[in-house]
């Protein structure tokens, strides 16, 4: 009622929404009962979507610890299905390590007795990361699993041939549709030959073998499983003199690696793993592979060392 723009200036800073001028007209009446109006509408409106967004965000947030409960069951159930660390077979030591980019890992690792005399392992990369990829290995190991058992108890020898067993996982694979395909290199070691037999589908980087003071890379180029089904592969032996050491890892290896170009890398990795007591532990700490940090893939990394001992029979994973 003062007829002054400092009180009307007041009211509005103590939360008035408008103000008339007298004498009062209907039309500015009208204009602020709407104005009042549209805003009440507003705070309404700004109301209900804040407290549906906290609703969304209070689902998300039991749906985030509920996915990060299972994701790290699902990687505790992964890493509980890798071979035991530190293995022995015979006069030979067995190391591994896996570092998933994400909880779940697509490369995967197993070593496993077949009899007294020969043992096996493999590595494996399974295309793209995750879950999907994940239960792939979930499948290649019990298929592996499956041919260990049915050579244990009807002497069948599918798992004797790597070449012959690679064959069966791709027309397996093709037969799924499984829309994935991997990676793999097996090998099995003969206990009183010295020898080992391998076969490799796909599998890159080349695995390096050091022996007797040189070193060779274990180039055998090849399908991945589960591209074609009619696609073959191929055995071949190599002997293991006493203190050689194998070394196969995955692909991801290369990612972590500060050198410009593909040929660096590989130059590196000769280097680094063509030394007969290169260890787990060394590529870990060297290469930052510490487990929780940032990787762009799945990294892998297997170990055979010949110890120079005698022959012994295997322990079981």
């Amino acid at each position: 009622g003062q007829g002054l723009v400092e009180d009307a200036i007041g009211a509005l800073q103590l939360g008035a929404w408008d103000y008339v001028c007298k004498p009062v007209t209907l039309a500015a009446l009208d204009h602020a009962v709407r104005k009042a109006l549209e805003k009440a509408a507003l705070i309404e409106e700004n109301r209900r979507q804040r407290a549906e967004l906290e609703a969304i965000n209070r689902e998300l947030r039991a749906s985030l610890v509920l996915l990060a409960a299972e994701e790290d069951a699902g990687r505790q159930i992964q890493l509980r299905m890798l071979p035991r660390d530190r293995q022995t077979f015979g006069a030979y030591r067995f190391t591994r390590d896996v570092v998933p980019s994400t909880f779940l890992s697509g490369d995967f690792i197993d070593a496993f007795s077949i009899d007294d005399r020969r043992w096996g392992f493999y590595l494996a990369d399974v295309s793209g990361h995750g879950v999907s990829s994940a239960l792939v290995t979930v499948l290649l190991r019990t298929f592996v699993q499956r041919q260990v058992a049915s050579y244990v108890r009807s002497h069948d020898a599918l798992i004797l041939s790597p070449a012959q067993l690679l064959v069966r996982l791709n027309q397996e694979m093709a037969r799924e549709d499984l829309d994935k395909h991997l990676t793999i290199f097996y090998g099995i070691i003969d206990l009183a030959e010295d020898t080992l037999l391998y076969a490799n589908a796909g599998h890159f980087p080349w695995p390096i073998l050091c022996a007797d003071g040189s070193i060779q890379e274990l180039e055998q180029p090849g399908l991945p499983v589960g591209l074609s089904a009619s696609t073959r592969y191929e055995n071949r032996v190599l002997p293991l003199p006493p203190h050689a050491s194998l070394s196969v890892f995955s692909d991801g290896l290369l990612e972590v690696l500060p050198q410009p170009t593909l040929d660096a890398k590989l130059a590196f990795l000769r280097d680094f793993f063509g030394r007969p007591d290169v260890t787990v532990e060394q590529v870990r700490f060297e290469l930052g592979l510490q487990h929780g940090a940032f990787l762009p893939d799945d990294v892998a990394i297997l170990i055979v060392q010949h110890t120079g001992a005698s022959h012994g029979h295997p322990s079981h994973a």
